[in-house]
C-alpha cells in the first residue's frame, strides 16, 4: 500500500470530523486560515521480514492550528476540545485506509499518540504499523 492512501485517509478522516477547516499536507505559507490542520510525514521504516514481507512503520504528525483573537490568543478551552476530539477520532486500534477502487480496503494498526496543545497550536503524533 502506498503512504498516499494512508495520508489522504487521514485527511479525510478530519474532514468529517471538522469539515470547516482547511487541511494541508504541503509545506504551509504565508497567508495560511485558522483554524486550519497541517498533516505532515515523519518518518517512514520498512523492515524485512520474511521473502519479501515487509513490516512498515509510519509516524505523521498532525498540527492543529486554533483560531486567535485580535491579541493573538486561542481559546484555550476550545483547543482542548479539539484535542480530545482529534485523539478521539484515532484512538481505535486500527485504521481503515482505502487504497485503489478494485482492491481491498487495509487495516493498519494505530501503535501510539502523543501531543497535546502547545501555544496556539495542537500537536499530535500519530505512530502506525502494517
Amino acid at each position: 500500500m502506498d503512504i498516499y492512501y494512508l495520508l489522504r485517509t487521514i485527511c479525510e478522516n478530519i474532514s468529517k470530523e471538522f469539515p470547516n477547516h482547511s487541511i494541508y499536507i504541503n509545506n504551509i505559507s504565508q497567508g495560511f486560515k485558522r483554524p486550519s490542520f497541517y498533516i505532515n510525514l515523519v518518518s517512514f521504516n520498512a523492515e524485512d521480514l520474511v521473502k519479501g514481507e515487509l513490516n512498515k512503520d509510519v509516524t505523521i504528525e498532525v498540527v492543529y492550528f486554533a483560531p486567535i483573537n485580535e491579541r493573538g490568543q486561542c481559546d484555550k478551552l476550545a483547543q482542548h476540545v479539539t484535542h480530545m476530539s482529534l485523539t478521539n477520532l484515532f484512538s481505535s486500534q486500527a485504521l481503515t485506509v482505502k487504497t485503489k477502487p478494485n482492491e481491498d480496503d487495509v487495516r493498519i494498526k494505530i501503535t501510539g499518540i502523543s501531543g497535546g496543545p502547545r501555544d496556539n497550536e495542537v500537536y499530535m503524533t500519530i505512530d502506525f504499523s502494517y
